[in-house]
């Protein structure tokens, strides 16, 4: 009896990751739909293909990414002939706020900042051939699209900042 209850409990569990799956899938497809539509050459020959998740960016490797940025462009300041003191005060002003905002985030600096994902579909292009398009895409966990880009070089290294970031460069520039 243990067994079967155990059984029914892992089964249950499985299928509302499932569905919980199926759910954003359903969502990011409306999403880019939507944004397609307006962009396509021939809306009414879209076929969706595929939608694969690539990466989950949180909010910790956005605020890594801006320290790393931040104190890379003081040492550049720093070992460059020409006087930037004002410049350099300015940037150390902003990395000592990123880790204020950090502290203040607290927990919150694991929450999921963005999704990158891989989607597919075929459609015509201007010479009226059907083509197999590959987009890389980030989308906020508010469903909103960051970057949708078919090449890969020109994708974001880190999307999106975190809470207080666009504040805090701008008061300090």
């Amino acid at each position: 009896m243990k067994k079967i209850i155990l059984l029914i409990c892992a089964i249950t569990a499985l299928c509302s990751c499932g569905e919980s799956s199926n759910q954003n899938e359903k969502k990011v497809r409306e999403v880019v739909e939507e944004k397609l539509k307006t962009e396509m050459n021939d809306w009414s020959s879209y076929e969706f293909v595929s939608l694969e998740v690539l990466d989950t960016i949180k909010y910790i490797d956005n605020i890594n990414y801006r320290k790393k940025y931040f104190k890379e462009i003081i040492k550049i300041k720093k070992d460059s002939p020409i006087n930037s003191f004002n410049s350099i005060e300015k940037d150390s002003l902003i990395l000592i706020g990123i880790d204020s905002i950090q502290n203040l985030m607290g927990d919150k600096v694991n929450e999921d900042a963005a999704y990158l994902y891989k989607y597919k579909f075929r459609g015509k292009n201007k010479l009226g051939a059907v083509i197999l398009e590959e987009y890389l895409i980030y989308i906020s966990p508010n469903w909103e699209i960051i970057q949708m880009t078919n090449d890969r070089k020109n994708l974001y290294e880190n999307p999106g900042g975190f809470p207080g970031y666009v504040e805090l460069v701008k008061k300090n520039m």
